[in-house]
């Protein structure tokens, strides 16, 4: 029988399918990575919304178990990184525990108070490309977004979910579009240019807000 593709043509089928895979676009390169990253979400973020609906049992009861779930979740170092700003570089190596264990406290009381409110039945994910773009180039770093919905259906409020390291991390939260980290980010910076840098000076500022749930 007629070879219709010798060895030397066989070589260059190889390398074409290897350059074909090169040339896919970066939307169908990323859309593994994005049903990833919404998968994760779902998880978490009905998790969340399981615990705050959760009136069965107290609210200490919700927030412990609502924190345990942030435990497992949340990036915060590279938070409290980005939160410092431009003072990220000065804090000293021996407050940096301090400041870490301050605004992780900080993030679960305002992000547990935000949601308390809407006691929803599930959180549901946009079905639209609207429900997970990338961020940068480099295929690590996800924004899913979807809404936390009634029983009945009825879309409650919007949440949005900023993922990093390939989307397994979360880094910053929005709810109706307010970025948790940015927000608190200008809030750090004012105090410590207030402050003259006074790390002590935020501390005190935080366990101030951590005493008012906000």
């Amino acid at each position: 029988m007629l070879n219709l593709f010798p060895k030397s043509c066989s070589a260059c089928l190889g390398a074409l399918f290897v350059a074909s895979l090169l040339m896919m676009t970066p939307q169908a390169a990323r859309a593994g990575s994005c049903a990833s990253a919404k998968s994760y979400v779902s998880g978490v973020a009905n998790s969340v919304t399981r615990t705050v609906a959760n009136t069965g049992v107290g609210s200490r009861a919700r927030e412990a178990r609502f924190t345990r779930i942030f435990h497992s979740s949340m990036d915060i170092r590279r938070l409290g990184k980005f939160a410092l700003g431009r003072y990220a570089r000065k804090i000293p190596a021996s407050q940096n525990g301090t400041y870490l264990k301050l605004l992780e406290q900080l993030v679960i009381k305002v992000f547990f108070g935000r949601l308390k409110n809407y006691r929803g039945e599930k959180y549901k994910i946009f079905e639209t490309a609207r429900g997970c773009r990338a961020k940068g180039g480099r295929g690590s770093e996800f924004v899913v977004s979807g809404q936390i919905v009634s029983a009945s259906g009825r879309p409650m409020v919007q949440v949005d979910w900023w993922l990093v390291s390939g989307g397994r991390r979360v880094f910053d939260i929005a709810v109706e579009g307010v970025w948790l980290a940015q927000q608190q980010r200008s809030a750090f910076n004012a105090v410590l240019s207030k402050s003259g840098g006074d790390f002590n000076a935020l501390f005190t500022n935080l366990r101030g807000r951590i005493g008012r749930g906000r």
